[in-house]
């Protein structure tokens, strides 16, 4: 994994800035444009699964889309207290082992918990930490959790609430597996890869329906394979399941069948490509094609966070993938970190087929020794109607036109948790908002003011609606930057 070269990172950022000025060519990698064009996969996922089934997962509108265009820059803050006897992690000097690796979310409560794996090298087993985000309501379940981070501070000084904390624990009960690598979950269940001075590591599959009491269900031995340092995981069309064994920096990538969710996996095949050391791997099916992908997250020399894309082709006897597409994304919310995918990432599908990414930081560095993760939810299209239930109505105004940026979410169901009479309070908006999206049903409206306190001009909102520039559109002409409060 990744965090086994941490140490050299300043001294390598150095010489990869030196590099990119003398040759950058050579970090092409980033582009794009140059991406080969996915083959046609005659092993497909399943395509059928609903959000809450037991064993698989939704399948994903438009995987690439998904990733390039349909994932905000920058995600919600989010964080958790720690609890149930997991240690903290002390990341740093003498040992940069010993962080979170890897982050899901899981199911249970309506999709109210998390898991977080760690490494406890030096310390004792790896283990996970099953976290439930208890003040989170989700207005439908699965749906976005919402930064649990709002309040009178910025959400960079905000804490979260005391009942968004850690209530259970799975460790692999030995030293010589410290280390817990980028995990993967699967409806109910979650797969856990373990790593360490054994000479055999192993990955385990757990039940956490109800995620305070996880329960062992199967273990894949690796034999002669010291490093499993993350795991990817789905269902296939036909109704086997296919998981995915990163080793050492997520290379090679071995490949396992099972005719049940927590059966007896068989090695099938093993690739031996090169990509970056992703510190997670997530198997997702794409909707209608039915086709695999692989979604990696690191972070580069450069210090950037980047979510990969690879198509994957089990069609011949040597799997084939082939990178298709990329996103840089953004931890920073304001002036501090908030996750790094160096630490760890993890892919989730929500109930309407849209993917959501979460990323966690390497240890407790939260405000009051809380644990900081961001939630990176889709971009909300133009909604082309809303429900009648009033607490499901949002704003969203944008930072930059077409809706770029870091932006900010009014949600009727926060109205109360930010100090939206005052913008500079609000995440530091204040006259920042140059587009906007809303969906606000019948009998709800959200009001703009130009001044602070809802003083000076204003102008309200209602329906549905759209706006790519506040300062050139017809609807809210002459808005642009200029925005400082605001209420339902």
């Amino acid at each position: 994994m990744n965090d086994r070269r941490t140490v050299l990172w300043t001294a390598l950022t150095i010489a990869a800035a030196i590099a990119m000025t003398q040759a950058p060519a050579a970090f092409a990698q980033h582009d794009a444009d140059h991406m080969a064009v996915e083959p046609r996969p005659s092993t497909t996922g399943a395509t059928d699964c609903s959000w809450g089934s037991t064993a698989c997962t939704p399948c994903v509108n438009d995987v690439v889309d998904a990733v390039k265009t349909g994932l905000r820059e920058r995600g919600d803050a989010m964080g958790f207290h720690l609890g149930a006897g997991v240690p903290a992690p002390e990341y740093g000097v003498p040992n940069f082992h010993d962080h979170w690796q890897g982050i899901q979310r899981l199911t249970a409560d309506g999709g109210r918990w998390m898991a977080v794996s760690y490494d406890d090298t030096g310390d004792g087993p790896g283990g996970v930490g099953l976290v439930h985000m208890a003040s989170r309501h989700p207005v439908a379940p699965g749906d976005r959790l919402r930064s649990n981070r709002q309040g009178p501070l910025l959400a960079e000084q905000q804490t979260p609430p005391s009942e968004d904390v850690v209530k259970g624990r799975i460790d692999s009960g030995r030293n010589d597996l410290a280390h817990a690598g980028g995990l993967s979950a699967l409806g109910s269940y979650l797969a856990v890869p373990y790593e360490g001075s054994a000479a055999e590591s192993e990955v385990r599959i757990y039940s956490v329906a109800d995620p305070a009491h996880p329960v062992l269900r199967t273990t894949l031995k690796r034999p002669g394979t010291a490093d499993s340092g993350n795991v990817g995981w789905t269902r296939l069309g036909d109704g086997r399941y296919l998981m995915m064994v990163g080793g050492h920096d997520s290379l090679p990538l071995d490949f396992y069948t099972s005719p049940s969710v927590d059966g007896t996996y068989s090695k099938t095949a093993t690739w031996k490509g090169s990509f970056p050391a992703y510190q997670n791997t997530n198997l997702v099916t794409e909707c209608g094609t039915g086709r695999l992908y692989v979604l990696g997250t690191h972070k580069n020399w450069t210090g950037q966070d980047w979510l990969d894309v690879h198509s994957l082709d089990l069609s011949e006897p040597a799997p084939r993938l082939t990178k298709v597409a990329n996103r840089h994304l953004t931890c920073t919310q304001i002036d501090e970190r908030q996750c790094d995918f160096a630490a760890g990432g993890g892919a989730y599908v929500s109930a309407a087929n849209e993917l959501f990414l979460y990323a966690v930081e390497h240890d407790d560095d939260g405000p009051g020794g809380t644990v900081k993760f961001t939630e990176f939810r889709t971009n909300r299209p133009h909604p082309r109607s809303c429900s009648t239930d009033a607490g499901s109505a949002w704003v969203e105004l944008y930072e930059h036109s077409h809706y770029g940026g870091r932006s900010i979410v009014i949600d009727f169901a926060d109205r109360g948790a930010e100090d939206h009479a005052n913008y500079p309070n609000a995440e530091a908006f204040n006259d920042r908002a140059s587009s906007a999206r809303w969906c606000l049903p019948p009998g709800t409206t959200h009001r703009l003011f130009a001044d602070s306190h809802h003083g000076g001009a204003s102008t309200t909102l209602s329906g549905v609606g759209e706006d790519a520039d506040l300062g050139a559109s017809p609807g809210l002409r002459g808005w642009n930057d200029r925005v400082s409060s605001s209420h339902y």
